[in-house]
């Protein structure tokens, strides 16, 4: 179960997501072009959608509020900046993020980051 808030917007409306709890998060397509604060003092995994074609340019942002370690994992085949997963394990860094979009139909780039994110 995902808990998630609406609780304020930002560029253009697009939902921020809160989630406070949950230690596993499945997104979806539907979950793309959107702003995800993850705050959790545990480990948090973060699973990306499969994406495809029809999916070039789509985004998604991470904000790691928490001291958690915080691991962004591909969908299916697709790669996550040529690898399989970013990660930020650095406890302190609780106002880390990062912004993925999808550069190709089966790649993630990275378009911006803050705190020290490692690939996989």
């Amino acid at each position: 179960m995902v808990h998630i808030k609406r609780a304020l917007t930002v560029g253009g409306g697009d939902p921020v997501v809160y989630n406070s709890t949950d230690t596993i998060i499945n997104l979806s397509t539907s979950d793309l072009n959107k702003v995800h604060v993850i705050e959790n003092a545990a480990a948090v995994v973060v699973n990306l959608p499969s994406v495809g074609s029809s999916d070039v340019k789509a985004w998604v942002e991470f904000r790691k509020k928490g001291a958690g370690n915080l691991t962004i994992n591909r969908g299916g085949t697709n790669t996550v900046v040529g690898l399989t997963s970013i990660s930020n394990t650095v406890p302190a860094q609780t106002f880390a993020y990062v912004r993925l979009i999808v550069e190709t139909a089966t790649n993630w780039g990275r378009q911006g980051a803050l705190g020290n994110w490692t690939t996989a």
